[in-house]
């Protein structure tokens, strides 16, 4: 973890506050530690699901590794595409080795658990038309509000409807219990977003294109020319995390409010925070740009969302409250530490 956190100061010191970079750096070290003890011990006993993202997860981080080896050694534009060779051939390898959790080998049990069950074939035709139909419509908004000299009000309401389109998304298969294939589903997206905004960075092919597309939803924060952009993954991630720590926690221990923490307050809370502020909001809170109004968006759109799965009403509106005004005051990415102090915070004032 130390290693980490340290390449990732050195080598995206522009784009990694000092509290992303132990994110990262922990992260990594979780996800190899947890992989190196389920190869060890064969996966004996673990979920199918779990044991595949985890070794999903695994492979990804490598790929990130042999990407900045590689680029010390070959052209920087092509670092991406070796790495992305070598870490597809290491990860096949291992798809085709037998391991007990999967009775089978991991490829095999991939292909029979998407394609055997109706509603997963459902999800797999419904996300590609809800993304394209999401993606035509923010663009055409985007080419409304930001064709000539867009005001910073305009493009976050560009920006924001990324929000919407997170919960159109990624709300009906956790309403309809596909917890599990949603987890995979965010894993596999997340590892593709990282691995088009490394190869972007790196100036890979099409990286031009990705430029131009994304130049359009920056704010000042972030500068395209300089390092990496992560506001985008950072969207998804805030609405990943608590899928994934709530998915394959016991039956006993585990919360749906804490499952749809990310989709309620990045998508509901922080989007309606967001407009209502911008549109109404006049007097702001000490030492801050956010305004009461939109504090008061952001807690009351939460509340009434989360009211059909509401259990344990003081403790969520002492969490919300306390959500909110670390909304107020975070110097961080919002979407991505919203919803971990919120899963936190109501986890520890439950009795």
């Amino acid at each position: 973890m130390v290693y980490c956190h340290c390449f990732a100061c050195r080598s995206y010191r522009h784009c990694f506050s000092l509290l992303e970079a132990m994110f990262w750096a922990q992260s990594c070290g979780f996800v190899a530690a947890l992989a190196a003890e389920g190869f060890w011990q064969g996966f004996q006993s673990w979920p199918p699901v779990a044991a595949f993202c985890t070794m999903l997860a695994f492979f990804g981080l490598l790929f990130m590794f042999l990407t900045n080896v590689l680029s010390q050694f070959s052209r920087m534009d092509m670092a991406p595409l070796l790495a992305a060779a070598v870490t597809a051939g290491l990860f096949l390898l291992w798809s085709m080795t037998y391991f007990e959790a999967f009775a089978d080998a991991p490829l095999l049990w991939f292909l029979k658990y998407i394609l055997q069950v109706q509603n997963l074939r459902l999800l797999l035709l419904q996300w590609p038309t809800l993304l394209v139909v999401g993606v035509i419509c923010v663009e055409l908004l985007s080419q409304k509000l930001l064709h000539t000299n867009p005001s910073p009000k305009e493009r976050h309401f560009v920006r924001k409807s990324f929000h919407g389109l997170a919960i159109v998304l990624f709300a009906p298969p956790l309403m309809s219990g596909q917890d599990e294939f949603l987890a995979l589903s965010l894993l596999v997206a997340t590892l593709l977003f990282i691995a088009l905004e490394v190869g972007r960075c790196c100036g890979a092919p099409l990286s031009d294109v990705q430029n131009r597309y994304l130049a359009k939803f920056l704010d000042k924060r972030e500068d395209i020319t300089r390092d990496l952009v992560l506001t985008h993954l950072y969207l998804l991630l805030g609405c990943s995390l608590p899928v994934w720590l709530e998915t394959w926690r016991p039956p006993s221990a585990s919360s749906n409010l804490r499952k749809y923490a990310g989709l309620l307050l990045i998508g509901v809370g922080d989007s309606c925070a967001a407009l209502f502020g911008i549109l109404y909001g006049r007097l702001r809170w000490p030492s801050s740009h956010r305004t009461f109004v939109g504090s008061t968006a952001f807690a009351v759109s939460v509340t009434l969302a989360a009211a059909p799965l509401m259990a344990g009403w003081p403790y969520f509106a002492l969490a919300t409250a306390a959500t909110t005004l670390l909304e107020v005051y975070t110097q961080s990415i919002d979407n991505l530490v919203l919803p971990l102090f919120f899963c936190a915070a109501y986890t520890a004032m439950l009795p």
